[in-house]
Parts: structure tokens; sequence; C-alpha cells
């Protein structure tokens, strides 16, 4: 691009700088090279947090399904038979309602309510702390050693 005295654009710019005009030097960043790294990378971490807060809230929605395998299989683990409604399921507190541990006809335990709260160690295990029942019976015996059982409560 050239005008009437032959002078292109480069040649008007650095005549206006050297006149003290008010043209400015220009910096030109190169945006190959990092520029597109980075943004690659940016995007890469939005998908995969994306992903992980689907995955949390996925698994927040099914916890009360995925509670309910959990503890039948872990009853079924343990020899315990036992019946019970699962309430509510949180972070670290569970509630059980009609639990009944034992034979249904001379059940070992029986609780109108238990609130079930668990804590989570260094290691990542998992462990119940605390147990508050409301409206319980428990029926032990005792043994001719000199012990008390408890019946399917000792599994």
């Amino acid at each position: 691009m050239t005008d009437e005295r032959g002078e292109g654009v480069v040649e008007k710019t650095e005549r206006a700088l050297q006149k003290g005009h008010l043209a400015e030097p220009v910096v030109v960043h190169d945006r190959s090279g990092w520029h597109r790294a980075w943004r690659i990378t940016r995007l890469g971490v939005l998908v995969i947090l994306g992903l992980a807060l689907v995955a949390l809230a996925t698994v927040w929605i099914w916890r009360k399904p995925i509670a309910e395998n959990v503890l039948a299989d872990e009853l079924e683990k343990r020899g315990v038979q036992a019946t019970y409604t699962l309430d509510r399921v949180g972070f670290r507190t569970q509630q059980v309602s009609n639990l009944v541990i034992g034979d249904p006809a001379n059940p070992d335990l029986t609780a109108r309510r238990a609130v079930i709260q668990i804590r989570v160690k260094w290691n990542g295990a998992v462990e119940v702390y605390r147990v508050a029942a409301r409206g319980d019976r428990q029926k032990g015996r005792l043994l001719p050693s000199g012990k008390v059982t408890w019946g399917q409560n000792d599994k």
C-alpha cells in the first residue's frame, strides 16, 4: 500500500515518529505457542471440573439407593437378619426407622428410630462413631461363662 509519494505505511510511520507526531510504536504479541497451550489446558481443566461436578451430582442424587445396597450387603456379609426403613442419608448422618434385628418373631433388637453418625478417618476409612436410638428394646442373655450375648447384635 503506497500513497502518491510512493511511501508505504511503514515509511509514513517512521517519518511521523521522527517529527514527533502522535504516532506510537505498536507492539505485536506472538499468540502462538504457549498461548495456545494455555488455552487448551484451561479448556481441559474446565472439562474435567465439569465432569467431576456431574459425577458428584449423580452420586448425591443416587445416595439413598447406594446406601441401601451397602447396608444390605454389609448385614448379609455378617449374617445378620434385619428389616429396616432407611429414611434419610446425609454426609455424616443416616436415619433408620422400624429397625428389627434378629428373628422377627423374637427379635434381639427393635428400635422405632435410630440415627447413625459416621466419620471419615485420615486414611479414608469410614467408621460408625455414634448411634442414638429412640423406642429401642434390646434382648440379651447371660452365658454360663459370665459373658453377656446380645444375639445377632454381636455380629
